[in-house]
Formats: structure tokens, C-alpha cells, sequence
């Protein structure tokens, strides 16, 4: 029994090691020089299912979800899925000639024009020799970079570092329109159509094993260096195809994008995600920033994925206004985070029942540490602060006679929730009370933790958190 522990504790061990390193990202710029006013979208994704271009007529994205049961080509997918059954990499449309540059400093081990697939799937003849450039990273990982039109700006065995130019967009091989195909490949450069050495950059989040996993026991993770707070244009934010994307000159930085909304049930066509990569374990707090823009919507639905050790993802659905707070950051959720890159935030175009308004908004996301203290007085708290906390009634509090109330009053309209933390600091209960009015409002509390267990009787804190300001005092709980 005891050896048999051992062995467990031990694999276990090894397993959130493997974790912890898979995770560790090392690409630091986007493969493309920076465009003035936008990022490039994804137009086509990897396909996790079976991404050796070959057709076995289902597509699965990183999130796990299927496109359906039939075959869907890259230029008759239906717009905003980015499908492409089969397909190796991630496709960034752009204008012919714009420079490529190296995701993240190595070798060149490949820099060359050589004859690709004749004839190309479509049944034409292909644009010429396929201008391919390939980077060892010396981490395992290779970056590959299709469809160069000539010339190619580095060749095989130089340095290079960030941000060097290595060629520039292109139509070879059998491109249908200009467009950069970008590729990771893990412990192998060369191409191989049966069994693929590829894996997503953009991460697996679905809630089984990645199916990459089948072909090489390789496994997609987030790999773009990023930070705790990401705006568009950062290596944290990838925004994929769609028709209707609007640029806006006003939010975070100056700009932001809307979509037109859709209900639930009708065709999605657009969504981005923000990936941060965060320094410790710990509680975040989920700041999105919106900038005021009308049509806003009033229930934009937010999907946290946060990736476990085995490699899947669980999932969570928050609700949030678009229409309340506007230029300003504010908080949508308090979760417990794992460190680095492995959790991630989607917006899509599809709003909650009931939503109102006609707008989805995307900006900068912040994941912002919480910190508490204790209230030690009016000297933490300001009058003119938007929060004022009054004690808890009754204090103390006996469950027995249904609880307690927190009683708070707001200047302003904001988001609001109270957490309950036991004698060492640690959170035993977080009551969200979403986006209040101005006024005075009141929040029961039972006496119970989050998994609705009875707590014990003793000396327990409160926080009442609104936007950027919390109070915390003191309650008794008897039994």
C-alpha cells in the first residue's frame, strides 16, 4: 500500500511538473509586422480533430466543439466558424508583401521555394513553388511559415531574433488569396500528411483530451508570452473571422470592436478570447473595460476556461452587462486561477436570453489580483468613495434565526459582491449580487460555505467589494 502511494504521489508529481512546463509560453510577437489600425483576424484554424490535411469530414476547434457531420472546405465554410477540415495551422489574411516576422528567437533550419501539392485540392494547378521558412526554437517547438512569395529575407542556418523579417505574405503554392498559414510543429520540422507533428499556439479547451494527443502524444497549450492585462493588438488577444466586425475609434487605448449580436440558437459568426498569463496561483479578479458605444447589450455572455493538469478544460458561463459602466474597468467575476497561461476568456457574438440592446463589445481585459485588508478605520475609507458598509445585522450572527443581512450603500451604479473569509484568511463563501443601482441595498447571508456546508462557530470576516473599493469588518457566528 504504502509503495503503491509512493508510486501515485510520484506520477502525480511528474504530471503538474509536465503541466507547469507545457505551459510555459515563449512566442513574444504576433507572426506579422504590425498593421497601423487592426490586428489580423484568424480566418482558419487548426483543426484538432485530424489536422493532417486530409479530409475525414469533421472539424473540431479549440474549444472541442464539431462544425457538423459533413466536409467543410476552407472557402465555402460558413463565415465566422474559421473551419477547415484538415487543416494544419492558423490562417492570417493579409495584403501581399506585408513583412513575416519570427515569432520568437532561433535557427532557420528551412528557407526555401521547393514544388508543393499538384494539383491543389481545388483541382488547379498551383501559384508557383510553395516559399516555406521554418524556426527551430530549441524547446522542442518549431515555427512554420507557408506561402512566401519571393524573395525570402533569411536563409538556412541564421540566427534570428524577435520581430526579424524573415519574408513576406504571400499567394505560393496553392493559396487561393494572400495569406500567412502558420504553423507549430513539436519535435519535428518536417511535414508529415499521415501522422501530423503539429499543435495549436492558440491552446486546447475543451473538456476532453485534446485529439492532437492520439497523433503524437503532443497536446496544444497556450504559447504566446502575454501579460495581466491584454488589449487588441497584444499576443493575448486573438480575434477570429467574421463578416461584420467594426473597428471603433473610442475604449481601451483608443479603440475596441463591435459585432452585431445574435440569440441564442442563431448562427454564430464572430468571437475573440484573451489568454493572460498570470504569476502565481491565486484569486483574480476578471475586469473587462467597455467603452460607450449605444446598442450596447445588456447580457453579454463571458466563457471562462480554465485548463487542469490532465489537459482538459472546465468551463464557466458569466453573465455581464455591456450597457451599465462604460469607460471604465469593472469586475464580472472573483475566481481561483491557476499561474500562467491556462486559463482564457471567449466573447462571442451570441448574447443570453432576454439580452437587450444590439451591440457585443470587445476591449481590454484585466486580471487583477484580489487582494483584501482588513477595515482599520475611517483613514482606509475616504468620504468621497463610492462604498459605504454598515455592520451586519445581527452581529452576532445565530444561523439558527435564518442568518444575517450585509447592508451597503452605493453613490453610483456598480458591480458588487460580498465574500466571507474564516480567522486565517481563507474565502469560505463569495455572494455576487451583480450590478446594483445607486442606493441602499441588502445582501442574506445563511452561515453556510460555497458547497453549502454549515460553518463552525467563530470569528469571521466580510469584504464588500464594489468595482475598485472594498470595506471588510467583523462578524460573530453562534450556534
Amino acid at each position: 500500500m504504502i509503495k503503491r502511494f509512493i508510486i501515485t504521489a510520484v506520477l502525480f508529481l511528474f504530471a503538474v511538473a509536465l503541466w507547469g512546463q507545457n505551459t510555459k509560453p515563449f512566442l513574444e510577437i504576433q507572426p506579422y509586422a504590425p498593421p497601423a489600425e487592426e490586428q489580423y483576424p484568424i480566418h482558419a484554424s487548426l483543426d484538432h480533430f485530424y489536422p493532417t490535411q486530409t479530409s475525414n469530414y469533421l472539424f473540431i476547434r479549440l474549444d472541442g466543439d464539431s462544425s457538423g457531420s459533413t466536409d467543410p472546405p476552407a472557402i465555402t465554410c460558413i463565415g465566422g466558424q474559421t473551419c477547415y477540415d484538415g487543416h494544419s495551422g492558423a490562417d492570417i489574411w493579409m495584403p501581399k508583401g506585408i513583412a513575416l516576422l519570427a515569432a520568437a528567437p532561433g535557427t532557420v533550419v528551412w528557407a526555401r521555394f521547393s514544388p508543393g501539392v499538384n494539383p491543389c485540392p481545388n483541382g488547379q494547378p498551383p501559384n508557383g513553388d510553395l516559399g516555406v521558412v521554418i524556426i527551430d526554437h530549441h524547446n522542442g517547438y518549431y515555427s512554420t511559415y507557408l506561402h512566401m512569395n519571393p524573395p525570402l529575407a533569411v536563409s538556412e542556418g541564421m540566427q534570428v531574433s524577435t520581430g526579424d523579417t524573415i519574408g513576406y505574405c504571400g499567394d505560393s503554392g496553392c493559396a487561393g488569396v494572400p495569406h500567412l498559414h502558420f504553423e507549430i510543429r513539436k519535435d519535428a520540422y518536417f511535414f508529415d500528411q499521415d501522422k501530423s507533428w503539429v499543435v495549436d499556439p492558440y491552446g486546447w479547451w475543451g473538456k476532453t483530451v485534446d485529439p492532437i494527443k492520439n497523433l503524437r502524444n503532443n497536446s496544444s497549450v497556450w504559447l504566446w508570452k502575454s501579460a495581466e492585462l491584454i488589449d487588441d493588438g497584444d499576443n493575448g488577444f486573438a480575434r477570429f473571422y467574421g463578416p461584420d466586425w467594426q473597428r471603433l475609434n473610442n475604449g481601451y487605448k483608443g479603440d475596441a470592436w463591435a459585432v452585431p449580436a445574435v440569440l441564442p440558437g442563431e448562427q454564430s459568426r464572430h468571437y475573440a478570447m484573451w489568454v493572460p498569463e498570470l504569476a502565481e496561483d491565486a484569486r483574480y479578479d476578471i475586469q473587462v473595460y467597455i467603452p460607450q458605444v449605444s446598442g450596447a447589450v445588456s447580457k453579454a455572455s463571458y466563457e471562462l476556461y480554465i485548463r487542469q493538469p490532465g489537459g482538459t478544460a472546465k468551463k464557466q458561463i458569466i453573465t455581464a452587462p455591456q450597457d451599465s459602466i462604460t469607460n471604465a474597468f469593472f469586475t464580472i467575476a472573483s475566481v481561483q486561477l491557476p499561474r500562467g497561461a491556462n486559463c482564457a476568456l471567449i466573447l462571442r457574438d451570441v448574447v443570453a436570453d432576454g439580452a437587450t440592446g444590439n451591440r457585443v463589445l470587445f476591449d481590454a481585459v484585466r486580471f487583477k489580483k484580489n487582494v483584501t485588508a482588513l477595515d482599520r478605520g475611517n483613514s482606509l475609507h475616504p468620504q468621497n468613495m463610492n462604498l459605504d458598509v454598515m455592520p451586519n445585522r445581527p452581529n452576532p450572527v445565530d444561523v439558527k434565526r435564518d442568518g444575517t443581512s450585509f447592508i451597503f450603500k452605493l453613490n453610483r451604479p456598480q458591480w458588487v459582491e460580498v465574500r466571507i473569509m474564516n480567522i486565517l484568511g481563507q474565502t469560505v463563501q463569495v455572494l455576487s449580487a451583480g450590478l446594483l443601482p445607486t442606493g441602499t441595498h441588502t445582501l442574506r447571508w445563511d452561515g453556510s460555505d460555497a458547497f453549502s456546508r454549515s460553518l463552525p462557530q467563530g470569528v469571521y470576516f466580510y469584504t464588500v467589494k464594489a468595482g475598485n473599493e472594498q470595506i471588510t469588518k467583523k462578524l460573530l457566528l453562534i450556534r
